[in-house]
């Protein structure tokens, strides 16, 4: 089954958006501030033990209180100047590079064959360690980075799109079982 489309830089972008999305999904949930109020009042309980001899709890608690907050001001300033410097980063790599490159793929017995303007390739299938759907693009992954991304307006239909993954399936599970056999 052969694949044609063309890949823009947002494209390029898109799972490092994908994976801010699912951080930021994660840090919404009720465990994680759970876990976050948790760990304010395990370092009261841990600072009130430790406190100096004759210092007062009430200085020791608004001392820490003070702590814990410059620590929660240092983390948000130091997660935003990341987020801002590795935008600007990738701004300027992209700067001097296509808009968009024509991209086809063809799903083979031994890998995913692609080859680009600028690229051919082969991406053997024991090197896809998983796949994953957002909203406008999949993902094939290798440990924690996207090794290829299909946009899914390259596919006619959502049907298309479930014949091309479910062929995909069907390789990749053929090789394993060859590789293991």
């Amino acid at each position: 089954m052969e694949l044609q489309y063309e890949l823009t830089t947002d494209d390029s972008m898109a799972y490092q958006k994908h994976s801010a999305r699912r951080l930021s999904a994660a840090f919404r949930s009720w465990p994680v501030r759970l876990g976050t109020v948790g760990v304010f009042l395990a370092g009261y309980v841990v600072f009130r033990l430790i406190r100096p001899e004759g210092t007062p709890i009430s200085q020791t608690a608004k001392e820490y209180f003070l702590v814990m907050l410059l620590a929660l001001a240092l983390s948000i300033a130091t997660s935003m100047a990341k987020r801002v410097g590795a935008a600007r980063f990738l701004r300027d790599i992209y700067a001097g590079a296509p808009r968009s490159i024509s991209v086809s793929l063809a799903l083979r017995p031994d890998g995913i064959a692609s080859q680009s303007d600028s690229a051919v390739g082969l991406l053997p299938w024991h090197s896809i360690r998983g796949i994953e759907e957002g909203e406008q693009h999949i993902f094939f992954l290798s440990g924690f980075t996207a090794i290829e991304i299909i946009p899914k307006r390259a596919f006619r239909d959502e049907q298309h799109m479930r014949q091309f993954l479910d062929e995909m399936a069907r390789l990749r599970a053929a090789a394993q079982t060859q590789s293991q056999g």
